[in-house]
């Protein structure tokens, strides 16, 4: 779960029928209601982490490895980070805290920046 903008985001799945599950977003102004905002059914249930950071929300392990992103917690698209050297990066992982987001790139590597509006040193 992660709380930025006035509301609180957090990830969770829908039951298709039977066993098949979906990633779903929910969100709530207090933390007491919560209703779903997003579900992508072409996406198996997955998502390891959320944080906010910088105006967006990121997910981070989703399907294939790769990550979400979005401004308001409503509208979530894919993003690619990479690092300083051009290099593509698959977040496993993510948090924010005291100013510095944190990210596990893969299984091994961890990633810190102090500037909490740019949580990569760059994006595409």
């Amino acid at each position: 779960m992660a709380y930025g903008g006035g509301r609180f985001v957090a990830l969770g799945v829908v039951q298709n029928g039977g066993w098949y599950e979906r990633l779903s977003v929910y969100g709530s102004p207090d933390g007491i209601r919560w209703r779903r905002f997003w579900t992508r059914q072409d996406l198996p249930a997955g998502g390891r982490d959320i944080a906010y950071c910088g105006g967006r929300f990121v997910i981070s392990g989703v399907s294939g490895g790769r990550t979400l992103v979005s401004t308001d917690g409503r509208q979530w698209g894919f993003q690619s980070f990479v690092t300083e050297g051009g290099s593509r990066l698959i977040l496993s992982s993510v948090a924010f805290g005291n100013g510095v987001f944190v990210a596990r790139a893969g299984w091994r590597r961890s990633r810190a920046s102090p500037k909490a509006s740019s949580p990569f040193p760059r994006t595409s």
